[in-house]
């Protein structure tokens, strides 16, 4: 039973994962009608550093698979007065792993910091929606641009010059809004989809673990042995 609950529910994630990025293609990146602009011209590079406003445990490292999360204090440098502020809102990503999908956004309130190798940039909000251009580097267009960036097996360093000659379609604010409504939906839906995949998973291994042990018993019917 578990496990058939279980699989349904990773099924349904998959499922509901193709529609989202469906619906990511058809409306970030087939919108003919709207102008193509370069990426350059609706955000801007930040490199206001961090002298001493922030502590160590502001120090995030980004990954492809959780985004910004706090950095390991092994790697983090002794001095960090040279490390990166980003803001609320504002996207980081190692220039050298840019090509394999390693940036992020930061949900944060506050500020945060970023080692002083990675790029910071903000959007201008007047022209573009940080939310839209988050939806927008998980699309096809996004991925194959910059993986060209990165082919051969060499490690390249892509540095904000060259993220900003990325072109895409823009549309008008309200536009953007009505698009990260319906995505967003999405993306909420999958979230507690994968909330409830782990509280079950969570639980097999609980009751498992109890039969296991002996701390619960399984009663088994007893039967008349026919004389």
């Amino acid at each position: 039973m578990w496990a058939d609950a279980i699989d349904k529910i990773e099924q349904l994630i998959a499922a509901k994962n193709q529609c989202l990025n469906h619906l990511r293609e058809h409306h970030l990146t087939k919108q003919n009608q709207f102008t193509r602009i370069k990426l350059k011209a609706a955000t801007r590079e930040s490199t206001a550093r961090n002298g001493k406003r922030l502590g160590r445990e502001a120090i995030m490292a980004v990954t492809k698979q959780v985004g910004m999360r706090p950095m390991r204090e092994e790697t983090i440098a002794a001095a960090i007065d040279r490390y990166k502020v980003v803001r609320p809102r504002a996207f980081a990503y190692n220039p050298m792993r840019l090509n394999i999908g390693s940036i992020a956004t930061s949900s944060f309130d506050d500020d945060v910091l970023v080692s002083p190798d990675y790029v910071v940039f903000e959007c201008d909000e007047a022209k573009l929606l940080p939310g839209y251009l988050n939806h927008l580097r998980r699309t096809r267009h996004w991925a194959s641009h910059f993986e060209a960036a990165g082919s051969g097996g060499v490690r390249i360093r892509i540095y904000y010059d060259d993220l900003g000659a990325f072109a895409f379609p823009l549309p008008p604010l309200a536009e953007q809004e009505r698009v990260l409504a319906v995505l967003d939906a999405g993306v909420t839906e999958i979230e507690t989809l994968e909330s409830y995949l782990a509280a079950l998973k969570k639980q097999k291994r609980g009751l498992m673990q109890k039969l296991l042990t002996g701390q619960w018993r399984v009663p088994v019917e007893s039967k008349a042995v026919a004389a």
